[in-house]
């Protein structure tokens, strides 16, 4: 059904192609809400910042996804968006998506459906943080973020993101990588990292 509102995303003669440098900022928390993103290529960060000044990853969003669902319904942006990477951006002005929501015949069920899907990554996201060790945490991420035959994930860039994302530090998940890498449960050609399907035996 996600699919189905991307479908129809893609038919939308009023989207504007937008780039952005890695460190580049796509929207700021408290600004107004007057676009909808869609990611092309690349990888965007989703965070906000606290009183005390220290962030908080909320999502990491990739290529093919809609970016801030949320703010369809909402008048501000309750967040910050930074390209995490060189990315791509599909920008639809946001009073057509509210008039496709409105008159399109089934646009808003499939709307319904993709942030449902949006529920249960969020859910996903928790019971990952909630791992207790550092390499079954990171390698149930994986697992979960990986696609393809072999399934594998791209790391260009995203690894401090993803730190945060699944409460770990930088320091910490790299040495994950390294002792998942050494069990033989991933294996990392180039930038990617690809799940292997039986461990090595290390004894």
């Amino acid at each position: 059904m996600a699919t189905d509102f991307l479908a129809i995303l893609d038919k939308s003669n009023a989207s504007k192609a937008i780039s952005f440098e890695p460190g580049q900022l796509v929207f700021r928390q408290g600004q107004s809400v007057r676009w909808l993103y869609r990611i092309t290529h690349g990888h965007i960060r989703l965070s906000r910042v606290l009183m005390l000044g220290s962030e908080v990853v909320l999502a990491r969003v990739t290529s093919g996804e809609i970016l801030a669902e949320a703010s369809v319904f909402t008048v501000h942006y309750h967040c910050d968006a930074f390209a995490q990477s060189r990315s791509l951006l599909q920008r639809y002005p946001m009073r057509d998506i509210h008039a496709l929501l409105s008159s399109h015949p089934g646009a808003a069920m499939a709307y319904s459906a993709h942030l449902a899907a949006q529920i249960m990554d969020l859910r996903a996201m928790i019971e990952i943080r909630a791992i207790r060790r550092a390499d079954d945490r990171l390698l149930s991420w994986l697992r979960f973020r990986s696609h393809g035959d072999p399934p594998s994930v791209d790391g260009q860039g995203i690894w401090p993101s993803v730190a945060k994302q699944i409460g770990l530090s930088g320091e910490s998940l790299y040495r994950a990588l390294a002792r998942l890498q050494r069990a033989g449960k991933i294996e990392r050609p180039g930038t990617k990292v690809v799940l292997t399907v039986r461990p090595k035996n290390t004894s």
